[in-house]
């Protein structure tokens, strides 16, 4: 494909993934699209407060007048998964205790625990993970959020949430996201709301193949920033989406391209029946 083909692509992908959504949440039964990948393949929404996960979030944890707002948008992200997000409960007292045993119990009871969405590592500990993020990444944070209001623009959060061990680039990223669009957050008039976004391994796959870059697909986090732009522009001429939003679709038109040109396939699909 030549680089125009390629806009194109990025900029139809981001229209029918969108008119699917329409679709499904009107109750229309399947097929939502003649597309035979997207038919086949889930792929998350144009707009991430559309995702499944992040709905949940927003209808159960949205209090962000608590000062473990923040503690509990990572916990959220973390784990990304609804059904041990219930059992844990908003943390308006943190306890590892509490964490390790629900995480522990769903486990051994042989209840999925953790979302696929994103990886969550010990980072070479060799420490049982709910016992590494409870204690290594989750009690600093609790102990930041007492210490008192963290930084309002979402670059300064980002940068701060950086700083504790366990919270990649990416995570952080997630985070951030999370505290901009809760209503009545510190962060929901941000200064940057629109226009901060960091790279994410899946996004920089994306924007490498929408500059016309050869397999793997590699690119830096350097040039992700400054070529963004491209995404951007294309992107905003089919929708009105912020900078991150723009990221999550880059990540999207990465597993779409994956399966168009033969070169593997996303892990989720739609059921049959759906």
């Amino acid at each position: 494909m030549n680089l125009q083909e390629l806009r194109s692509t990025f900029q139809y992908w981001i229209s029918e993934r969108e008119k699917i959504r329409v679709k499904k949440e009107a109750g229309e039964m399947r097929p939502w699209t003649a597309d035979p990948i997207l038919d086949k393949y889930r792929f998350c929404n144009v707009r991430r407060e559309n995702d499944k996960v992040t709905r949940w979030i927003r209808r159960n944890w949205s209090k962000p007048e608590h000062p473990n707002f923040i503690l509990a948008m990572t916990i959220a992200r973390l784990v990304n998964w609804p059904e041990t997000l219930e059992e844990l409960g908003f943390p308006y007292e943190w306890s590892e205790e509490h964490f390790i045993g629900t995480i522990d119990r769903r486990h051994f009871s042989g209840k999925k625990t953790w979302s696929s969405a994103y990886i969550v590592s010990t980072n070479g500990h060799a420490t049982p993970k709910p016992i590494y993020v409870a204690r290594a990444v989750l009690n600093p944070i609790s102990a930041r959020c007492a210490a008192g209001q963290w930084p309002t623009p979402l670059r300064g959060l980002y940068g701060a949430l950086r700083g504790f061990q366990g919270v990649g680039s990416f995570i952080a990223g997630q985070i951030v996201a999370d505290a901009k669009n809760t209503v009545d957050s510190s962060w929901w008039d941000a200064e940057d709301w629109y226009e901060f976004v960091v790279p994410g391994p899946g996004s920089k796959r994306g924007l490498a193949r929408l500059l016309g870059k050869p397999a793997p697909y590699t690119l830096s986090d350097t040039l992700f920033m400054k070529h963004f732009d491209v995404a951007a522009t294309a992107a905003r001429e089919v929708a009105h989406l912020c900078r991150q939003d723009i990221q999550n679709c880059l990540c999207e038109f990465d597993k779409y391209m994956r399966v168009k040109l033969g070169e593997g396939t996303p892990r989720q699909h739609y059921m049959e029946s759906e």
